[in-house]
């Protein structure tokens, strides 16, 4: 608000707001028992692949559709909004790599796709222009009441929504390797800060990576 009163010249009524913002924090939750105001800490759920076959397999709706839509967010870093928004054409000629249109920070980007998003797109059916004819509230609804099923039967089952599907598929660009660019040339974030936000690391995927690309160690000779 202060960013917007010397950029736009008017007074936003600060006070006012402090007052609100506290009002609201001592009320935890509503008349529902939903939360008031969300957590401003930086989630850090991670989704492995078990996990998203469950909430896949759990969900209301038993189109494929959805499971592709869950499995290409994973592997491109994608936000809801900007998966819906793709189109057939704004795929380039060697289908590897796609146009994403206005974006969050309203600019447009050439992304790549990974092996594992142009499989996934090989199994869509091409019947529309965008890419997943799907509405973004259905498949938010049926991640989250997805969720809620595996929860009444294992109640040690960690909360997740679908924007974790960002911090997975970013969190594993790094433990595959990527450098600090070209993950942003995936996520689109245009900060450093912002982006580290999104990064969780599991030490021992990393070692796993790692490993991967060394040979078996050799004492070395006198």
């Amino acid at each position: 608000l202060k960013h917007a009163k010397d950029r736009g010249g008017f007074e936003p009524r600060l006070d006012e707001f402090r007052l609100a913002s506290l009002t609201l924090k001592k009320r935890k939750t509503d008349t529902k028992g939903l939360p008031v105001m969300g957590d401003t800490q930086a989630r850090e759920r991670r989704l492995r692949d078990e996990e998203l076959k469950r909430i896949i397999s759990s969900a209301p709706t038993k189109k494929a559709l959805f499971g592709q839509i869950v499995w290409f967010a994973v592997w491109t870093t994608m936000r809801r909004g900007e998966i819906f928004k793709l189109e057939w054409n704004d795929i380039s000629a060697t289908g590897k790599s796609i146009i994403v249109h206005n974006r969050k920070n309203k600019k447009t980007d050439r992304v790549g796709l990974t092996q594992q998003a142009r499989q996934i797109l090989d199994t869509v059916p091409r019947v529309e222009p965008r890419i997943f004819p799907m509405a973004t509230k259905t498949v938010t609804r049926n991640f989250t009441e997805a969720v809620k099923r595996i929860q009444k039967v294992d109640p040690s089952f960690q909360h997740a929504q679908f924007h974790d599907t960002r911090h997975e598929a970013i969190s594993r660009l790094f433990e595959r390797g990527s450098n600090m660019a070209e993950v942003q040339s995936f996520s689109g974030h245009r900060s450093v800060d912002s982006l580290m936000r999104y990064a969780h690391l599991d030490p021992e995927d990393i070692i796993d990576s790692l490993d991967a690309g060394v040979g078996n160690f050799t004492s070395p000779t006198n």
